[in-house]
Parts: C-alpha cells; sequence; structure tokens
C-alpha cells in the first residue's frame, strides 16, 4: 500500500505524525528518545500500544518525556517534577509517591479523577 505525504505532513493528522515519528526512533534505533506529549493526539487503544512499545522495544533507549499524565511516566526510571520550570522533586515513581508531596497529590488526584 502506498501513501503520498504531503510536504511537512499537511495531509497527516497531529496523532499520525506523532505515530511516524516513534516509528522512525524505532526504525532507527535511536539511542535519545525526547517526547513531548507524544501520545496526546493519539487514542487510547493505540496509547496503549505505544507504552507496551516504550516499555519492551525501547528499554535500551535514554527516553526524556514532557507529560501531563503521571500514569505514562510511572515506569520510567526516574521523573522529575517540575513547577513554573523549576524542579520540585526528583526520583522514581515509588520513591515520589512515599514522599507524598506534588507528584504523590497529581497521581492519586488522576487515579481517582
Amino acid at each position: 500500500m502506498k501513501y503520498n505525504i504531503d510536504k511537512n505532513g499537511d495531509n497527516l493528522s497531529v496523532g499520525q505524525k506523532q505515530l511516524i515519528c516513534i516509528a522512525r526512533a524505532l526504525l532507527k534505533k535511536a539511542k535519545i528518545l525526547l517526547m513531548d506529549e507524544a501520545t496526546a493526539n493519539i487514542d487510547r487503544n493505540m496509547d496503549q500500544v505505544l507504552q507496551g512499545l516504550v516499555n519492551n522495544e525501547l528499554k535500551d533507549v535514554t527516553i526524556l518525556t514532557i507529560s501531563h499524565n503521571v500514569e505514562k511516566v510511572a515506569n520510567y526510571d526516574k521523573i522529575a517534577v517540575l513547577e513554573d520550570g523549576a524542579i520540585v522533586e526528583y526520583g522514581s515513581h515509588n520513591e515520589l509517591l512515599r514522599r507524598k508531596g506534588y507528584y504523590w497529590k497529581i497521581f492519586t488526584e488522576n487515579k481517582i479523577g
């Protein structure tokens, strides 16, 4: 199957562009992957597939992720929580939950709501 992509991907949705970027990182065997709300415009089912890929296929890749959804970074080795551009907490998911600080508050609010 062939599909022509317009310059700058103008004929693709934002979600499709995100999928292409992640696919390129997989195919190129990237050592470092930067993601800024990488799955924000992808449906829930595809997001779960991508989270599985990140967890299984990219485990040897350094991943820097910006996300407002703490569940998407819960399995990362280290998490930096920023507020107004400054790091207010840093550690693993479990360490941050034990501190019951800013991360814990966001995580528990998201789990309930």
